[in-house]
């Protein structure tokens, strides 16, 4: 008679695949707390965006985004120092970093614009292409997961997109007054924002764990704090100035500290998480624009903006959900091809 053998020796292969039941767990722990990190930073970038608008009528935009610069900045140096992190990371992932500090100074430029040209709501609904914009590049560059459900939902918000827009009154005012010029440029400067945001999104994304949450956030403002200044000089409003009254002291305390909230919320998040599946919790930040614009700022929306809003934010739920469901399916609760354990009598 032959030995039976090890029974653990009869299994086939395992899977590279299989993951235990709690590996699976965290998993799925792991992108749910980058998701919920997102929301809490769509949040954030609301408030920070309503400040903006609040003080956009006695600063410059330069000069917002070069304060709120510099806070992030110092914010970032204190916490490199204190858990002993090079601010500007390590060497293989310097360059990447520095993408994300150009890549934000374009679309923190565009952003205040925007904020500038048009109403809290439409200005945030027209940046709200952004995610869509990142699902894409994520795909082609990164090679996350592209689904047909992504594209159902990027087809639908781009309806929701041209009714914020307004092509219809930008075309009607656009030979008789300022106004459909002011909302042209206001909607092409919120479009070129969001292609920037996914541009920086891929790049802290690439950089993942590579490096902590907050060399993102020093490049960020490396590169916008002198960029700013530059623009500044160019555009007549210098930056190096004092707040001249308690008001613009308020507006650049709460809109540097929203914004260094946002910014680290977000660069936490994208390293828990695929950018395609973070990316549609960045919407939440419509609801909240619109909230804050009405209670702050008296800015009634129009009934087209009401609706495309809608259907922006109802593509985005509906891609977040599918996103979750794949997400279950991707990490089951597999039990273990093992045998059970039989404990051995005592002799």
């Amino acid at each position: 008679m032959g030995s039976t053998g090890n029974p653990l020796e009869k299994l086939p292969l395992l899977d590279c695949k299989y993951e235990s039941r709690a590996e699976s767990k965290a998993n799925r722990r792991r992108a749910v707390t980058g998701i919920v990190l997102m929301c809490a930073a769509s949040v954030s970038f609301a408030a920070m965006a309503t400040t903006v608008r609040w003080g956009s009528t006695s600063l410059s935009s330069p000069y917002l985004a070069f304060t709120r610069a510099l806070m992030q900045g110092l914010f970032a140096l204190l916490y490199c120092a204190k858990f002993r992190i090079n601010p500007f990371g390590p060497k293989e992932a310097r360059a990447v970093l520095a993408l994300r500090g150009v890549t934000g100074f374009m679309g923190a430029t565009s952003y205040y614009f925007t904020l500038r040209f048009l109403p809290i709501g439409d200005a945030n609904a027209l940046t709200f292409t952004g995610p869509i914009i990142t699902m894409v590049m994520a795909s082609i560059f990164l090679g996350e997961s592209f689904r047909s459900f992504h594209v159902f939902g990027a087809a639908a918000a781009s309806i929701g997109v041209l009714l914020v827009a307004g092509p219809n009154e930008i075309i009607k005012n656009l030979s008789s007054s300022a106004g459909g010029m002011t909302r042209l440029i206001g909607a092409c400067c919120a479009l070129s924002q969001a292609v920037c945001s996914s541009m920086s999104y891929l790049a802290i994304r690439t950089v993942g764990n590579k490096a902590s949450f907050a060399c993102s956030v020093f490049a960020f403002s490396l590169y916008v704090a002198p960029l700013m200044a530059v623009e500044g000089c160019i555009l007549g409003t210098p930056v190096f100035m004092l707040p001249r009254s308690s008001r613009e002291w308020l507006v650049i305390l709460l809109a540097g500290s929203f914004a260094l909230l946002a910014n680290s919320l977000l660069s936490m998040s994208l390293q828990m998480v695929e950018a395609s599946k973070s990316g549609p919790a960045r919407n939440l930040q419509l609801l909240f624009a619109f909230l804050f614009g009405w209670l702050f700022l008296g800015e009634t929306p129009k009934i087209e903006s009401i609706i495309g809003s809608c259907i922006i934010l109802s593509a985005i739920l509906y891609i977040g959900y599918k996103t979750l469901e794949e997400e279950r399916n991707e990490y089951p609760d597999t039990p273990s091809p093992f045998p059970p354990e039989t404990p051995t009598p005592d002799m």
